[in-house]
């Protein structure tokens, strides 16, 4: 039987392998394994884009002037 792959290397250093052997050894079966590998792909860089965004997204306190750039009274 067959087998697809995918090795995702992550920047830490770290990396994820994605492996699925074709059920029947035959195109179909590989083009399914392949498909697999795909979609469990996507999921993984969909979850890490989601952290990514989550760690860069901090919260504003709009009440400190040295953030919002206000003076005291609250023009600008």
């Amino acid at each position: 039987m067959e087998e697809s792959s995918l090795t995702l290397r992550l920047r830490d250093g770290s990396e994820n392998v994605f492996k699925e052997k074709s059920k029947t050894g035959d195109l179909l079966s590989l083009i399914d394994a392949v498909r697999t590998v795909q979609q469990l792909t996507n999921e993984r860089l969909t979850e890490l884009v989601e952290q990514e965004r989550t760690s860069e997204t901090t919260p504003v306190d709009v009440n400190n002037d040295s953030i919002s750039g206000s003076d005291e009274d609250g023009s600008s």
